[in-house]
């Protein structure tokens, strides 16, 4: 007996766009985080001393990368969860073509 996988293209399609969805938020969180960066006033003059302006920039440039990355990376795995239930949704066309074929020969 063949082991059969059976997948569920509905939920799989509505997985990605949630996925899609998310990447394109982190992607406005990058920008965002980017948009208006803390000067070294806001620190007062503790801050200025101790530098944590500069600090905060580094930070604030690291994660903002991050965020960019990751919602690439959502972005992306969306695109590929959407091959994969193109992949399938042909294969069940396939099915019913064959199954047609071998239903108008009986």
């Amino acid at each position: 007996m063949a082991n059969k996988v059976r997948v569920d293209t509905d939920w799989l399609s509505g997985y990605a766009k949630q996925v899609a969805a998310a990447g394109d938020e982190l992607g406005r969180a990058a920008g965002t985080l980017g948009a208006s960066p803390l000067g070294p006033e806001a620190f007062g003059e503790l801050g200025r001393q101790l530098r944590t302006a500069e600090s905060y920039a580094r930070a604030a440039e690291l994660l903002r990368g991050q965020l960019a990355r990751a919602g690439e990376v959502l972005r992306s795995a969306s695109g590929e969860l959407g091959e994969v239930v193109k992949h399938y949704q042909g294969g069940e066309s396939d099915s019913a073509s064959g199954l047609r074929r071998t239903e108008g020969r009986r």
